[in-house]
């Protein structure tokens, strides 16, 4: 049975928008977490993961597009925040535990976030969600001289206004204490999340928010026109909603999340989202394959979601049911114009032959996760027949990451980084003859 993520659909007084507390320079820093985080002890067991500063290597996807060189110039971080547990109102909804599962696995696993903060159900207060936007993460990016990076996503109730959504009252997220359907200490105004987003953006290269929430597109309402969310070598602040400011939104297979945030994982991984430059580096995968690896941009993601968010409705329509996916929605989270916009990492595997494991696709079907509407999809995972593959050739080699035009002994394999991070473009006219 479909599910809506919204607690209820009925009016409720309108609230007061507080304006955010942001850091005070004297605020004491100096309280260190058992895995090396910044914070107070009360905060320490939020950081499912932590990567000590500097640590690790810096992936050269990263460090072409915010033209840093050591990992210690920048940072990726994570603010997860899923809420299924409505223990006072009877509107559990299990497709937010798994969405908050999933994304922290992948934001520390293939996207190689350098800390990862997880709130969930009733540890996601006003109170931490606050510290964390408005203290935490701005102490953070000010280490880092505007080249961290910061993903935010929400996943959990949304409510707006009454049952129409048309009552000029303002979206909020639902948190897990509320009591009732007017229970003011437990509504999170989605404009007081926009005003701590604006502060955010003014001090990270990159901010991309996810809203998994009836009526998400209430985050909007800032922002000029302007800028491209795929231009990844260029700061910006953007957001995507899984639907508008009046509509809800449905886990159509709740035991496996969202449509959204599975789609949005599927579109990335498989590198489907943004075909153009998913193959923008190949470098040597260490066991006899080549990993062919690029990026996935804002902006083609956002089309991707929608193209699914399409198939999906036609099969609902073919199965006479009564529920439709609203489209998605995407815009800017800051005041002045965002010039560019969020990337995550994509690695594809390809075999022994350099030919990339797409063109055998259609032998590894898999379907998303989205119950029986599902779309077909490909499934990206890949085991070589050989787990010690032999070197077709004699002589070894490492394929660095760069801009080199070919592989030595494979002619057949060319390769070129994305065009957006070469330092130089037009044509050197004192080369022509």
């Amino acid at each position: 049975m479909s599910k809506p993520f919204c607690a209820w659909m009925v009016m409720f007084a309108a609230l007061m928008i507080a304006a955010p507390s942001f850091a005070s320079e004297d605020e004491d820093f100096s309280a260190v977490c058992e895995n090396g985080a910044l914070a107070p002890s009360e905060y320490c067991k939020f950081f499912v993961f932590y990567r000590k500063d500097g640590g690790g290597s810096l992936d050269v996807r990263v460090g072409d597009a915010l033209k840093v060189t050591k990992p210690e110039e920048t940072r990726a971080i994570g603010l997860v925040i899923s809420i299924s547990k409505y223990p006072n109102i009877k509107a559990d909804i299990q497709a937010a535990d798994v969405d908050g599962e999933r994304m922290v696995h992948f934001l520390t696993g293939s996207q190689k976030f350098d800390e990862v903060i997880h709130l969930r159900n009733e540890e996601a207060t006003k109170d931490n969600i606050n510290w964390f936007l408005d203290t935490y993460l701005v102490n953070r990016a000010a280490a880092f001289d505007g080249k961290a990076r910061l993903l935010i996503i929400y996943s959990g109730h949304g409510l707006y206004g009454d049952n129409n959504g048309i009552s000029g009252k303002q979206a909020a997220f639902v948190l897990s204490s509320a009591k009732s359907d007017a229970d003011p200490s437990a509504l999170y105004k989605m404009s007081e999340l926009s005003g701590s987003l604006q502060n955010l953006s003014q001090k990270y290269f990159h901010v991309l928010t996810l809203i998994n929430a009836c009526f998400g597109g209430g985050l909007f309402g800032v922002g000029k026109m302007g800028g491209n969310p795929d231009a990844f070598t260029k700061p910006g602040s953007y957001g995507i909603a899984a639907g508008d400011d009046k509509t809800e939104v449905y886990s159509l297979n709740p035991t496996q999340g969202s449509v959204f945030v599975d789609t949005l994982i599927d579109g990335i991984t498989s590198g489907k989202a943004d075909t153009r430059y998913r193959a923008s580096y190949v470098i040597n995968g260490g066991d006899g394959r080549q990993i062919t690896a690029g990026i996935t941009r804002t902006n083609r993601l956002f089309n991707y979601i929608t193209d699914v968010y399409a198939d999906v409705n036609q099969k609902l329509a073919q199965s006479n049911e009564h529920v439709q996916l609203v489209e998605p929605w995407l815009g800017s989270t800051q005041n002045e114009i965002a010039r560019g916009g969020f990337f995550f990492l994509t690695d594809l595997p390809v075999d022994e032959s350099g030919k990339t494991i797409s063109q055998t696709y259609d032998m590894m079907r898999d379907k998303i996760n989205i119950g029986r509407y599902s779309i077909e999809r490909f499934d990206v995972s890949f085991e070589p027949a050989n787990p010690n593959p032999k070197p077709k050739y004699n002589d070894k080699f490492d394929i660095p990451f760069g801009p080199v035009s070919g592989i030595p002994g494979r002619p057949e394999i060319k390769i070129f980084k994305a065009p957006d991070i070469y330092p130089i473009v037009g044509y050197d006219i004192s080369a022509m003859d």
